[in-house]
C-alpha cells in the first residue's frame, strides 16, 4: 500500500480553514510514521491516506497534542 501524508495548516479564525502546506507518499509505514512526526514537528496537522483508495487511515494529527504511538 502507498500512503499519502498531507501536512496542512489549521485556522481557527477562518471557520476552520484547512490551508494544504506539503503532500508526500511513500511505500512502507516507517516511512510514512517518519514523515508524519517530521511534519508534526514542524508544527502542521497530519492527515495520512491510503493513496490508491483515498480513505483517511490516521489524523488529523494535532500539533498541540502528543503525537501518538500507533499512526499506521
Amino acid at each position: 500500500m502507498q500512503y499519502r501524508i498531507e501536512a496542512v495548516t489549521f485556522i481557527p479564525e477562518l471557520d476552520g480553514l484547512v490551508v494544504p502546506e506539503e503532500t508526500t507518499i511513500v511505500s512502507s509505514t516507517t516511512l510514512a510514521r517518519l514523515r508524519c512526526l517530521q511534519f508534526w514537528t514542524k508544527g502542521f496537522w497530519v492527515e495520512v491516506f491510503n493513496d490508491e483508495t483515498g480513505e483517511q487511515i490516521a489524523g488529523p494529527l494535532d500539533p498541540d497534542e502528543a503525537f501518538p504511538v500507533e499512526v499506521v
